[in-house]
């Protein structure tokens, strides 16, 4: 795409829309907007949290499952704490489903301060565990290599197998985890 630049944004958007499957002149202005800026109007939006405009140029203010497609940051957010799925993380910015009549959550931090989103989360049946990736939310978002990954698995893997290894005496319905 970048060696169609010269052509100046209309004769980017003519070459992409005549040459790129599934590109028309919608599309083809966004990817000129990006290269040329690196962003573009609709990454623009999505990050303020206001919903998109459509390739008809009307906004889009609910998606093909009637849902709405604003406040998006705060979904992806939330979306992204181990134990929550993108239609919670959905109903809790919106205070939809099993969330209705409560505020609706904006963030993390302000899940973690809500006792009444967090028992409607599951209670003592999963608190521990959703309370710890909520409490660590930011430490699991930084990246780490492939070696440090590969470290941590090689560890919780001998944790497992001790583990089952201690218990082989009284339980013989599990088989020991995969070698490696």
């Amino acid at each position: 795409l970048s060696e169609w630049m010269p052509l100046g944004k209309s004769g980017f958007i003519a070459r992409a829309a005549a040459s790129l499957p599934f590109f028309g002149p919608f599309r083809a202005l966004q990817a000129y907007q990006i290269l040329s800026s690196g962003s573009c109007e609709a990454l623009a939006k999505f990050e303020s949290g206001r919903p998109p405009t459509g390739s008809d140029n009307a906004l889009r203010l609910k998606n093909e499952a009637g849902r709405s497609m604003g406040s998006a940051p705060e979904k992806r957010q939330l979306g992204k704490v181990f134990g929550l799925g993108a239609k919670t993380a959905i109903d809790l910015v919106e205070a939809a489903g099993r969330f209705d009549g409560l505020t609706p959550v904006r963030s993390v931090p302000s899940l973690l301060q809500s006792p009444q989103h967090l028992a409607k989360l599951g209670g003592d049946k999963r608190a521990g565990s959703l309370l710890a990736s909520l409490r660590h939310f930011d430490e699991l978002q930084e990246p780490v290599s492939e070696a440090e990954a590969l470290e941590m698995r090689r560890h919780v893997l001998s944790v497992v197998r001790s583990h089952h290894s201690a218990r082989a005496g009284e339980r013989r319905d599990c088989p020991p985890p995969p070698a490696g």
